[in-house]
Protein backbone atom coordinates (compact mmCIF):
# COMPACT_ATOMS: atom_id res chain seq x y z
CA UNK A 1 0.00 0.00 0.00
CA UNK A 2 1.09 3.57 -0.64
CA UNK A 3 0.76 6.21 2.04
CA UNK A 4 -1.09 9.40 1.23
CA UNK A 5 1.09 11.27 3.73
CA UNK A 6 4.76 10.33 3.84
CA UNK A 7 5.07 11.77 7.35
CA UNK A 8 2.97 8.87 8.64
CA UNK A 9 5.45 6.19 7.59
CA UNK A 10 6.92 5.82 11.09
CA UNK A 11 3.48 5.39 12.66
CA UNK A 12 2.49 2.95 9.91
CA UNK A 13 5.55 0.79 10.51
CA UNK A 14 4.83 0.70 14.25
CA UNK A 15 1.19 -0.19 13.64
CA UNK A 16 1.81 -3.02 11.18
CA UNK A 17 5.16 -4.57 12.14
CA UNK A 18 5.71 -4.18 15.90
CA UNK A 19 4.08 -5.94 18.87
CA UNK A 20 1.58 -3.79 20.79
CA UNK A 21 3.84 -3.26 23.82
CA UNK A 22 6.89 -2.26 21.75
CA UNK A 23 4.68 -0.14 19.51
CA UNK A 24 3.22 1.67 22.51
CA UNK A 25 6.69 2.44 23.85
CA UNK A 26 7.79 3.72 20.43
CA UNK A 27 4.71 5.92 20.09
CA UNK A 28 5.21 7.26 23.63
CA UNK A 29 8.78 8.19 22.71
CA UNK A 30 7.55 9.85 19.53
CA UNK A 31 4.99 11.93 21.43
CA UNK A 32 7.57 12.84 24.07
CA UNK A 33 9.98 14.11 21.42
CA UNK A 34 7.20 16.11 19.75
CA UNK A 35 6.17 17.70 23.05
CA UNK A 36 9.77 18.48 23.96
CA UNK A 37 10.46 20.16 20.62
CA UNK A 38 7.17 22.06 20.67
CA UNK A 39 7.57 23.54 24.14
CA UNK A 40 11.22 24.45 23.46
CA UNK A 41 10.22 26.31 20.29
CA UNK A 42 7.32 28.07 22.04
CA UNK A 43 9.61 29.20 24.86
CA UNK A 44 12.23 30.38 22.37
CA UNK A 45 9.69 32.38 20.36
CA UNK A 46 8.09 33.98 23.41
CA UNK A 47 11.42 34.88 25.01
CA UNK A 48 12.80 36.20 21.73
CA UNK A 49 9.86 38.52 21.14
CA UNK A 50 9.27 39.64 24.73
CA UNK A 51 12.84 40.05 25.92
CA UNK A 52 15.23 40.30 22.96
CA UNK A 53 12.97 42.47 20.80
CA UNK A 54 10.57 44.32 23.12
CA UNK A 55 12.61 44.87 26.28
CA UNK A 56 16.01 45.41 24.67
CA UNK A 57 14.93 47.59 21.77
CA UNK A 58 11.42 48.99 22.33
CA UNK A 59 10.84 49.45 26.07
CA UNK A 60 14.00 49.02 28.12
CA UNK A 61 12.17 50.01 31.32
CA UNK A 62 9.51 47.32 30.97
CA UNK A 63 8.74 45.50 34.21
CA UNK A 64 9.14 41.77 34.66
CA UNK A 65 5.38 41.44 34.99
CA UNK A 66 4.84 43.07 31.59
CA UNK A 67 7.54 40.91 30.00
CA UNK A 68 5.97 37.77 31.47
CA UNK A 69 2.52 38.79 30.23
CA UNK A 70 3.86 39.53 26.74
CA UNK A 71 5.65 36.17 26.71
CA UNK A 72 2.39 34.37 27.54
CA UNK A 73 0.52 36.25 24.80
CA UNK A 74 3.18 35.45 22.20
CA UNK A 75 3.20 31.82 23.29
CA UNK A 76 -0.59 31.58 22.96
CA UNK A 77 -0.51 33.17 19.50
CA UNK A 78 2.25 30.81 18.37
CA UNK A 79 0.33 27.83 19.80
CA UNK A 80 -2.85 28.79 17.94
CA UNK A 81 -0.88 29.26 14.72
CA UNK A 82 0.67 25.82 15.16
CA UNK A 83 -2.72 24.23 15.78
CA UNK A 84 -4.19 25.86 12.67
CA UNK A 85 -1.30 24.60 10.56
CA UNK A 86 -1.63 21.11 12.08
CA UNK A 87 -5.34 20.94 11.18
CA UNK A 88 -4.52 21.16 7.50
CA UNK A 89 -0.81 20.37 7.22
CA UNK A 90 1.15 20.31 3.96
CA UNK A 91 1.78 16.99 2.26
CA UNK A 92 5.28 16.78 3.64
CA UNK A 93 6.19 18.50 6.89
CA UNK A 94 9.86 18.18 5.93
CA UNK A 95 9.24 21.02 3.47
CA UNK A 96 8.16 23.28 6.33
CA UNK A 97 11.17 22.20 8.38
CA UNK A 98 13.33 23.16 5.39
CA UNK A 99 11.59 26.52 5.23
CA UNK A 100 12.28 27.14 8.91
CA UNK A 101 15.95 26.24 8.53
CA UNK A 102 16.25 28.31 5.38
CA UNK A 103 14.60 31.30 7.02
CA UNK A 104 16.92 31.12 10.02
CA UNK A 105 19.97 30.84 7.77
CA UNK A 106 18.84 33.67 5.50
CA UNK A 107 17.96 36.06 8.30
CA UNK A 108 20.02 35.24 11.40
CA UNK A 109 22.84 33.01 10.17
CA UNK A 110 25.14 35.53 8.50
CA UNK A 111 24.76 38.34 11.10
CA UNK A 112 25.33 35.83 13.90
CA UNK A 113 28.54 34.45 12.41
CA UNK A 114 29.90 37.88 11.49
CA UNK A 115 29.05 39.19 14.93
CA UNK A 116 31.30 36.54 16.44
CA UNK A 117 34.19 36.61 13.98
CA UNK A 118 34.26 40.14 12.54
CA UNK A 119 34.86 42.94 15.02
CA UNK A 120 33.70 45.61 12.56
CA UNK A 121 30.15 44.23 12.48
CA UNK A 122 27.64 46.40 14.32
CA UNK A 123 23.98 46.27 15.26
CA UNK A 124 22.88 48.38 12.30
CA UNK A 125 24.51 45.95 9.88
CA UNK A 126 23.10 42.96 11.75
CA UNK A 127 19.59 44.42 11.66
CA UNK A 128 19.86 45.19 7.93
CA UNK A 129 21.17 41.71 7.19
CA UNK A 130 18.42 40.02 9.21
CA UNK A 131 15.64 42.12 7.74
CA UNK A 132 16.90 41.95 4.15
CA UNK A 133 17.56 38.22 4.24
CA UNK A 134 14.16 37.50 5.78
CA UNK A 135 12.28 39.67 3.26
CA UNK A 136 14.08 38.16 0.27
CA UNK A 137 13.48 34.64 1.57
CA UNK A 138 9.75 35.25 2.03
CA UNK A 139 9.45 36.80 -1.43
CA UNK A 140 11.20 33.83 -3.05
CA UNK A 141 8.99 31.37 -1.17
CA UNK A 142 5.83 33.19 -2.22
CA UNK A 143 6.89 33.47 -5.88
CA UNK A 144 8.07 29.82 -6.05
CA UNK A 145 10.61 30.62 -8.76
CA UNK A 146 13.28 28.35 -7.23
CA UNK A 147 13.32 24.65 -6.37
CA UNK A 148 11.91 23.81 -2.94
CA UNK A 149 14.14 24.92 -0.05
CA UNK A 150 16.66 26.56 -2.42
CA UNK A 151 15.77 30.10 -1.34
CA UNK A 152 18.84 30.58 0.94
CA UNK A 153 21.07 30.34 -2.13
CA UNK A 154 19.97 33.89 -2.96
CA UNK A 155 18.72 35.20 0.38
CA UNK A 156 21.83 34.36 2.43
CA UNK A 157 24.31 36.21 0.13
CA UNK A 158 22.01 39.24 0.17
CA UNK A 159 22.01 39.11 3.97
CA UNK A 160 25.83 38.94 3.85
CA UNK A 161 26.09 41.96 1.54
CA UNK A 162 23.70 44.01 3.65
CA UNK A 163 25.42 43.12 6.91
CA UNK A 164 28.88 43.99 5.61
CA UNK A 165 27.78 47.05 3.62
CA UNK A 166 25.70 48.69 6.34
CA UNK A 167 28.34 47.90 8.98
CA UNK A 168 31.01 49.63 6.90
CA UNK A 169 28.76 52.64 6.20
CA UNK A 170 27.86 53.20 9.86
CA UNK A 171 29.86 53.79 13.01
CA UNK A 172 31.95 50.86 14.24
CA UNK A 173 31.22 49.18 17.56
CA UNK A 174 32.84 50.52 20.69
CA UNK A 175 36.50 49.77 21.32
CA UNK A 176 35.47 47.61 24.25
CA UNK A 177 33.38 45.32 22.03
CA UNK A 178 36.09 45.13 19.37
CA UNK A 179 38.69 44.22 21.99
CA UNK A 180 36.34 41.61 23.36
CA UNK A 181 36.00 39.99 19.92
CA UNK A 182 39.79 40.01 19.53
CA UNK A 183 40.21 38.52 22.99
CA UNK A 184 37.86 35.66 22.16
CA UNK A 185 39.95 34.55 19.19
CA UNK A 186 43.52 35.51 20.10
CA UNK A 187 43.56 33.98 23.58
CA UNK A 188 41.96 30.62 22.83
CA UNK A 189 45.27 28.78 22.43
CA UNK A 190 46.86 30.64 25.35
CA UNK A 191 43.99 29.73 27.64
CA UNK A 192 44.12 26.11 26.54
CA UNK A 193 47.85 25.96 27.26
CA UNK A 194 47.34 27.61 30.64
CA UNK A 195 44.65 25.11 31.57
CA UNK A 196 46.89 22.24 30.51
CA UNK A 197 49.74 23.64 32.59
CA UNK A 198 47.72 23.83 35.81
CA UNK A 199 46.26 20.33 35.56
CA UNK A 200 47.34 18.20 38.54
CA UNK A 201 50.02 15.64 38.02
CA UNK A 202 48.63 12.28 37.02
CA UNK A 203 45.54 13.78 35.44
CA UNK A 204 44.20 11.71 32.53
CA UNK A 205 45.68 8.49 31.26
CA UNK A 206 48.96 7.13 32.49
CA UNK A 207 50.97 6.46 29.33
CA UNK A 208 53.68 4.51 31.21
CA UNK A 209 51.32 1.63 31.94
Amino acid sequence: DQLDNADMIFVSVIEHYLPPIIGGIMLAGLLASIMSSADAMLLAVSAGVAYDIYKKNINKDASERLITLLSLIVMLVASVAGILIAINPPQLIAIMVGWVGGFLLSSFGIPFVLGIWWKRANKQGAFAGMLGGAVVFLILVSLQILPTNAEPIIAAPISLLLTVGVSLMTAPPSREIQDQVDRYHTHIEAEAEAEAAIQPEGYGYDTDR
